[in-house]
């Protein structure tokens, strides 16, 4: 009788775990492959990739491409002497082309490939030094590469190319008396680039350049509100205007531990004019956009910053979306394994909170959406990671909590009960509905019962914050897809959300 009844224990037990595990699995895999080695992954408009090393293989690497339902389409192995950075992909017509840096060498690699994962032309380029670069899309035919080059002195230079790759022009600001240096690169639907670049670290200009190489104008900025921190946006809101932000002001004057007290917004004729400007201060829409209590008094609280993160159409009106946050550091002892001293560790937590739409007409700050909290902690960052660059690392791996804008909604990613989830926030709505959420991947804190932490925790070492990548959204002309590195079988896992 006993062991009857321990028998139906145990077969409760593994049931409750087994509904445990699987009640927040509510997406289906679609498609899965073994993956050894985990290093990258992204998207064009036609295709998505990955772009990771071989076992055992120093000398090469692999870029599998897939089409936008996660079919595999090829594999390409890709050899160098020190390996190969991928710097961007970018479409062309119905091709990608991809832009790779030979590390520690003097060249670079553009390959374009077709629709079903096929090498349609390559080229190897001996450039100057590059210490800064971006790729940029003029047309389906025509594309640049904007870089900021070291000849005597740091220059720019922005060469444009063909769909294949045969070098179309080329416009090259370098001087021996005065330094160069290239910070931001923009492009409008009719191919006009933009181009923001510093002479001597100092002065900002703003450059624009028409599809066919000609100069249109070249201003330099005035330094109210780009002065403390260096802008981080730069884009075009319409074929002849551009708009650039940064974050201005400071909490402190320790440049690693400042976080900015307002948004400067600038906006400039096709001729590098400005021709008007705006500065958005955090405590007054904390002020205006607040918690209150239910007598209407506000609630004290300590004003988050705004970070802006995408633009979207609401109504006819072109709104930018900011997401506030707000970043703390902390350190912890840890005992030596060795038996030496404690070794002090430093971590930086930056919490993601709600998003703030900002009307591009007037520039004022109209609505707050209310989101759950999100921390995202970096453990070993050392003394001097800055909030910006915490913020450009979210950025660079989609890790914010806006993600894109679809079929007038929001669609953001989050935390909830250890899980992380996505889910729609439809335009006219102030807050998430959190009965729509939609949760998936595997726990993200394996402590949670003891701690009750929900943080996204990532450690520092000497080459790249390994992991933050291991899950999210890749968005095609086709299909939106959510993939998932399941860390504990080795498999990248994809699932197909949404068919255009």
């Amino acid at each position: 009788m006993k062991n009857m009844l321990l028998k139906k224990q145990l077969l409760l037990l593994l049931l409750a775990c087994i509904s445990y595990s699987t009640v927040f699995s509510q997406v289906p895999i679609h498609e899965k492959y073994r993956q050894d080695i985990f290093n990258e992954i992204g998207n064009s408009d036609n295709l998505l990739y990955t772009f990771n090393g071989i076992p055992k293989e120093y000398k090469k690497q692999d870029l599998t491409l897939y089409n936008p339902h996660a079919k595999k389409l090829s594999t390409n192995i890709l050899e160098s002497k020190r390996g190969l950075e991928l710097i961007d992909c970018i479409s062309l017509g119905s091709n990608t082309l991809f832009y790779f840096d030979f590390i520690a060498e003097k060249t670079i690699l553009l390959v374009v490939y077709d629709i079903l994962g096929n090498e349609v032309s390559r080229k190897i380029i001996e450039y100057p030094k590059i210490v800064e670069q971006d790729i940029v899309k003029l047309s389906d035919n025509k594309f640049c590469l904007v870089t900021g080059i070291k000849l005597k002195k740091p220059g720019l230079q922005i060469e444009c190319f063909d769909a294949s790759l045969s070098s179309q022009w080329k416009v090259t600001k370098s001087s021996e008396e005065t330094k160069y240096y290239y910070d931001l690169a923009a492009v409008s639907k009719n191919g006009n680039l933009a181009i923001l670049y510093s002479e001597k670290m100092k002065h900002k200009f703003l450059m624009t350049i028409d599809a066919d190489g000609n100069e249109i104008g070249n201003q330099v900025i005035q330094e109210e509100g780009i002065d403390r921190f260096k802008p981080y946006h730069l884009g075009f809101i319409s074929n002849e205007e551009v708009m650039l932000v940064s974050d201005m002001g400071a909490t402190t004057e320790d440049m690693f531990k400042a976080l900015p007290t307002a948004t400067n917004i600038k906006r400039f004729n096709l001729q590098g004019e400005e021709i008007k400007t705006k500065t958005i201060v955090f405590n007054e829409v904390q002020e205006n956009f607040g918690d209150r209590r239910v007598d209407g008094s506000l609630f004290w609280a300590v004003s988050p910053s705004l970070r802006a993160v995408g633009m979207v159409n609401v109504n006819g009106k072109l709104q930018l979306v900011c997401e506030s946050y707000q970043m703390t550091k902390r350190t912890v002892t840890e005992v030596s394994t060795t038996g030496g001293a404690p070794t002090k560790v430093g971590i930086d937590m930056l919490t993601l909170l709600d998003l703030y739409l900002i009307d591009l007409e007037d520039m004022s700050v109209t609505k707050r959406i209310w989101k759950p909290t999100r921390t995202v902690s970096i453990k070993g960052a050392g003394s001097y990671f800055s909030v910006q660059e915490f913020c450009a690392l979210l950025d660079e791996n989609n890790m914010f909590g806006f993600q894109f804008a679809q079929d007038e909604a929001f669609f953001i990613r989050s935390i909830s009960q250890n899980y992380e989830y996505f889910n729609r926030i439809p335009f006219s709505a102030n807050y998430e509905e959190v009965l729509n959420r939609t949760y998936w991947g595997t726990p993200v804190n394996d402590n949670y019962r003891s701690n009750g932490s929900e943080q996204l925790f990532y450690k520092q070492g000497v080459s790249a914050l390994r992991g933050i990548n291991k899950n999210g959204f890749l968005k095609t002309t086709e299909t939106t897809v959510l993939y998932h590195l399941h860390q504990p079988t080795g498999e990248l896992q994809f699932t197909i959300l949404k068919q255009q």
